[in-house]
């Protein structure tokens, strides 16, 4: 998952989690990964890359925690999936 926001000037400073396919259906269950950086130290666009070992509806969720947002709040969610066959 990539996010494109504060690098092309948007003020919001997103965190970015993955829930597994359970997660889905029971709201007791947190998240697997979070991550709230991106590739570059300096980055405030978070960048995650993780393998899943199960095929599912996975869960992804977008926080900010520096603002309640408006129209100049805004991101580009990339998602890549790349399929593995043995």
């Amino acid at each position: 998952f990539t996010v494109e926001a504060n690098s092309f000037g948007s003020p919001v400073d997103l965190e970015i989690y993955l829930y597994r396919p359970s997660a889905l259906e029971d709201p007791d269950q947190s998240h697997l990964v979070y991550r709230n950086w991106g590739l570059d130290p300096n980055s405030l666009d978070p960048y995650m890359k993780y393998t899943v070992n199960q095929a599912g509806k996975w869960g992804v969720m977008l926080k900010t925690y520096n603002s309640i947002g408006s129209e100049f709040y805004w991101y580009v969610l990339d998602v890549t999936v790349e399929e593995k066959t043995e």
